[in-house]
């Protein structure tokens, strides 16, 4: 027998081509922690049979609709996680050649209706017997994602998930991972503030932004979906989720105070501004091209933070950016990563 832990815990997924038909996994990445759950609604009848023990009817109780949610955090890696950024945003992107070996892919919000939103979610789970478990769920949604953190950790990403229903029948994946995928940190961690926007073949570029120091970006996105489509002739099984309101996305940054930034200024006179936060590996896939994870929003509003004196230390302060639709020229929330993934 060997490891019988959380060691040899494994999750896979696929894209689906028809939201809620589950296809077999074949893409694998780490994972940091993962709490994908079925819930069942069950119903007891009360109807009334000359009870002499106080006791409901074990014949009157039936499970009726049935769904999936929970979070998986995976390492947030330079390959191997665009399914995902695809799934989050409801974007239709494949990557495209940058240079040589390195591929760019931009992911654009779009609706989550759209083909490649739907994903099959494998977790294998560890006994202590030695068995893997598989656990596989279908339809999955995400509906919302967190990613970020200090400058001196490593950068985790966190999707969280609505699906179908779960079936333990399907066998278990061979796992096979990335020998070359390299971890982004906060060592990786560029923002830059302001800015021109501007917007061509699909992609929003901001030049000439001002950097910030910054002590931790984290960068989160709320996606409202209709989770509870439940309807006759389904068996309890809920229809493909789709958006029914306003995406809820923003940017927090946590900084020492220092009055020559500008951050502040801009939450209290309500100016809208861009904003990008990146991490971006040293070492270069080929010339000018190195492995990235950005986020761009070309119009922001800051919210005003607290900053106040609160004993002898630096004032440091937190401030949020929540995500508006500025010009319709440009994509009002963008995720591009240069890789070197040929496909999602």
């Amino acid at each position: 027998m060997g490891f019988v832990s959380g060691l040899v815990a494994q999750c896979g997924f696929k894209q689906e081509t028809t939201a809620g038909t589950g296809v077999t996994v074949d893409h694998f990445q780490p994972i940091v922690s993962e709490s994908l759950n079925l819930e069942i609604e069950t119903t007891q009848g009360e109807g009334l049979y000359g009870s002499t023990d106080g006791f409901a009817l074990d014949t009157r109780w039936a499970q009726t609709t049935r769904t999936v949610s929970g979070d998986v955090t995976f390492e947030a890696t330079d390959v191997g996680l665009g399914l995902w950024y695809r799934a989050a945003v409801g974007s239709t992107t494949t990557p495209g050649v940058a240079s040589g070996s390195a591929y760019e892919a931009v992911f654009a919000a779009g609706d989550q209706a759209s083909a490649g939103s739907s994903l099959t979610v494998q977790v294998g789970r560890p006994g202590i017997n030695g068995v893997v478990a598989p656990f596989t769920y279908n339809g999955c949604k995400v509906t919302g994602f967190e990613v970020g953190g200090s400058v001196t950790e490593p950068v985790n990403i966190t999707f969280s998930v609505d699906g179908w229903n779960e079936t333990t029948a399907t066998a278990l994946a061979t796992a096979s991972y990335s020998s070359t995928a390299q971890q982004f940190t906060g060592a990786d961690l560029y923002v830059k503030v302001g800015g021109t926007p501007s917007t061509s073949g699909g992609k929003t570029t901001i030049a000439s932004g001002t950097a910030l120091t910054v002590k931790s970006a984290t960068v989160k996105g709320e996606n409202p979906l209709y989770t509870d489509r439940f309807y006759s002739n389904s068996s309890g099984v809920k229809a493909e989720q789709i958006v029914n309101g306003y995406r809820d996305y923003s940017i927090e940054l946590e900084l020492d105070y220092d009055t020559t930034q500008t951050l502040r200024g801009l939450a209290t006179a309500g100016t809208s501004t861009a904003l990008q936060v990146y991490w971006q590996r040293p070492t270069a896939i080929t010339g000018a091209f190195f492995p990235l994870l950005e986020f761009t929003a070309p119009a922001v509003k800051f919210e005003i933070p607290e900053i106040a004196v609160d004993g002898p230390d630096v004032l440091s302060y937190t401030i949020t950016a929540k995500v508006r639709k500025g010009s319709a020229t440009h994509n009002a929330f963008q995720i591009r990563t240069i890789s070197t993934d040929t496909a999602l």
